[in-house]
């Protein structure tokens, strides 16, 4: 880790930088200006740390070996976690992936562009860009939390965590809970870095309903959260966002001679290497012509009216639309989850809808309202009208609650 060079920027662009020493990675330099690191970054490694609530962290059951089918299937098995458009958003993985449980990372093409320009107007350009989140303390049985003015950020476990807002901290940890099942820790070790008039005691924090089982521990180790950062980084244990479209670009050095040798070894080191090549491409060859068996096979048992296949893609999308057009596919059921829902939204004079998403017989409502409790109104409501509700998401953002919910029928 000598004399790398670690920035965090935080929701607002404003940053905290400090560079590792030779010898345990402790900062011997610090600055909160990137004008002021941006020489200091020439001819360093540069590790970047973004706010854990502009990314959105899970682990999929994704069956392929090879990275590049896992990236392509990434975004299908997490398109029901994210609000917008698969296309909007970068998907990354670790280098290392553990078999058919895939740790996956999304964050949208904009934020990754602005944060990129952001250091790029400073000259400044990352090898690593990598959510806070994943670079807290890993603890066994025991979940870490960095407690801040405006958001606490909690890692679960290696590649699993996730971000809320500070001011409802107790409502979120109980749901976080209730959530995790048989994987409920038996400590919470919490970094505080509130402001000292900010908040309440670290044991205020904790549900009633969670004090008797669960153990609080205040860690006071760290001085600074970029420290904490800096000591619990790992080149093992990340997703590095700057991969894909993002991945560094190698800028060739103007004198190359002295690399001659080597590149002459690495030629010769290919020419053996290429049989290996071939057999991994027969082997490839293979698998892809077992998917395209099981894409025909799935293919006839859901239409076995269709004697030839020639595009199963494309006939599928075809029979698809047939079927909406003349209301086989389900569209019969958002006309009765919709009314319902806007009957009870129309309750509340503070709501104000933001976006409406049906599919797989189930409809989508992402919407502001005034507080968590409104919101727990709302779901009762629903509820009452026959109706499956559950909360996707819900947010507090200045005076209001940003939520996202989902209908769906009681037998869905």
């Amino acid at each position: 880790m000598a004399k790398t060079v670690f920035i965090r920027i935080h929701n607002d662009n404003s940053v905290d930088w400090a560079v590792s020493g030779d010898e345990g990675g402790l900062p011997t330099q610090t600055g909160n200006m990137l004008s002021q690191v941006s020489d200091i970054c020439q001819g360093k490694k540069v590790v970047v740390f973004i706010p854990g609530d502009m990314v959105h962290l899970g682990t999929y059951m994704i069956p392929a070996r090879s990275r590049q089918k896992i990236l392509l299937a990434a975004p299908f098995a997490m398109e029901d976690d994210l609000i917008g458009e698969v296309d909007d958003f970068h998907f990354a993985i670790p280098a290392r992936t553990p078999a058919n449980n895939v740790p996956v990372c999304a964050i949208t093409h904009d934020r990754m562009e602005s944060i990129l320009s952001l250091l790029e107007e400073q000259g400044i350009k990352p090898q690593v860009l990598l959510t806070e989140t994943l670079s807290l303390p890993v603890q066994q049985d025991a979940w870490t939390v960095l407690l801040e003015d405006d958001k606490s950020t909690i890692r679960k476990d290696v590649f699993d965590g996730f971000t809320v807002d500070s001011a409802n901290f107790q409502d979120y940890i109980e749901i976080a809970f209730q959530d995790a099942g048989d994987e409920v820790p038996a400590k919470l070790s919490i970094m505080d870095f509130r402001s000292l008039d900010q908040g309440e005691p670290l044991e205020a924090l904790i549900p009633d309903t969670l004090k008797k089982s669960l153990e609080l521990q205040e860690d006071t180790s760290a001085s600074s959260i970029i420290e904490i950062l800096i000591a619990n980084y790992s080149e093992n244990d990340v997703i590095n966002l700057l991969q894909g479209n993002y991945a560094v670009k190698r800028i060739r050095n103007q004198n190359l001679s002295r690399w001659y040798p080597a590149a002459a070894l690495l030629i010769v080191y290919l020419s053996i290497k290429s049989i290996g090549g071939i057999m991994e491409y027969v082997q490839l060859s293979n698998e892809s012509e077992l998917l395209d068996q099981q894409i025909s096979q799935v293919f006839r048992q859901s239409l076995p009216d269709v004697k030839r296949i020639v595009n199963p893609k494309a006939q599928m999308q075809q029979r698809l639309k047939t079927l909406k057009s003349s209301g086989q596919s389900g569209q019969n059921r958002f006309f009765t989850y919709f009314p319902h829902a806007i009957k009870a939204l129309s309750i509340d004079n503070s709501v104000l809808i933001r976006g409406i998403s049906y599919r797989d017989n189930h409809l989508d409502i992402e919407f502001n309202i005034s507080d968590l409790q409104a919101l727990e109104k709302l779901k009762s409501a629903i509820i009452q009208t026959g109706s499956k509700v559950d909360i996707r998401s819900a947010a507090v953002q200045g005076k209001v609650v940003s939520a996202r919910i989902r209908i769906q029928g009681e037998g869905s």
